[in-house]
């Protein structure tokens, strides 16, 4: 920012819009992304709701991304049921 270049500012699960008042850029050159389990209203702000994943794609977004972690590992596989609480307490996000 300091240069004079773009900065986008990721606030990853705000809970309320007094949290995040002070972070945000004052430049309209800057951008922000929220997200927020809560629906979040701040000036120039754009919306976009999106749902959790399905249980089979949860599963699938862990699988992939500990095969990119760990190519050829087999946890998923060998601990289905883990996997699936793990996907189901994370709210299949």
């Amino acid at each position: 920012a300091a240069e004079g270049r773009p900065v986008l500012l990721v606030l990853d699960n705000a809970s309320s819009t007094a949290q995040i008042a002070g972070l945000m850029p004052r430049s309209r050159a800057h951008r922000t992304l929220i997200t927020s389990r809560h629906t979040l209203v701040t000036r120039g702000s754009r919306t976009l709701e999106l749902g959790a994943l399905s249980p089979a794609g949860a599963r699938a977004l862990v699988e992939e991304q500990l095969q990119f972690l760990s190519p050829g590992g087999t946890r998923t596989g060998q601990d289905a049921t883990g996997t699936e609480r793990l996907c189901r307490l994370c709210g299949h996000l």
